[in-house]
């Protein structure tokens, strides 16, 4: 089933034994799945209550979908976004590779310095947009590297 656009907040449209009209209602893209919010009697450092989901009640995207019972808040989002910039993919991805072993081992200390390069930066960048492209059956996008 294609999913191009979804809602990451819904309000109750009608009010249920546990929450009332207009309870929020959030996207979890971990479990793929809509939750209550639940406040929670712990403040944080920042003076506001924190806000877990409530896991005990969860609703898929085809029951939100119900208008009768739920409401969406804000714009439409595609489910499956288009790859990022390097600049924004840099803010939640690492995007390199590692070595396993300590610079003191021969090939480690070799490939080091190689994964640390602007090039070798852009042209995995390059191959994980591309991959990401046909897995999703996405239209290739013109490079961007910001």
């Amino acid at each position: 089933m294609s999913k191009p656009n979804f809602y990451h907040k819904y309000e109750l449209a009608q009010d249920t034994p546990k929450y009332k009209k207009g309870w929020p209602i959030r996207w979890s893209g971990q479990d793929e799945k809509y939750y209550p919010y639940k406040p929670s009697d712990w403040v944080s450092d920042k003076g506001s209550p924190s806000i877990y989901l409530d896991k005990s009640q969860q609703y898929t995207m085809e029951e939100v979908s119900q208008t009768e019972w739920f409401t969406p808040v804000g714009d439409p989002k595609p489910f499956i976004p288009p790859f990022s910039s390097l600049s924004k993919l840099n803010d939640f991805v690492y995007l390199e590779f590692e070595t396993r072993l300590v610079a003191d081992v021969d090939e480690c200390r070799a490939m080091k310095k190689l994964f640390k390069t602007d090039k070798f930066t852009h042209e995995l960048y390059e191959f994980v947009k591309s991959k990401y492209n046909e897995f999703h059956n996405l239209p290739t996008q013109p490079d961007d590297h910001e």
